[in-house]
């Protein structure tokens, strides 16, 4: 579960900004990039800021290849 707290934090870092392609976010707003994939470190894991960048719905998408970004 996410933490507000952190979320704040991470908020405030980005500025408001996607910090993959650091552009404004469309519609979807940021949502938390874990640069540690879920996957590879167990749910019971508690990401840190350093671990996690708060990235646009577009990038975040394309990461997970939901849409294709250059399309």
């Amino acid at each position: 579960m996410a933490d507000k707290k952190q979320d704040q934090r991470l908020l405030e870092r980005s500025g408001g900004f996607c910090e993959h392609c650091h552009n404004l976010p469309d519609w979807r707003g940021l949502s938390r990039h874990h640069l540690k994939h879920k996957g590879m470190g167990g749910t019971k894991h508690v990401f840190t800021d350093s671990e996690i960048e708060m990235w646009c719905g577009i990038c975040h998408d394309a990461e997970h290849g939901v849409i294709d970004k250059e399309g």
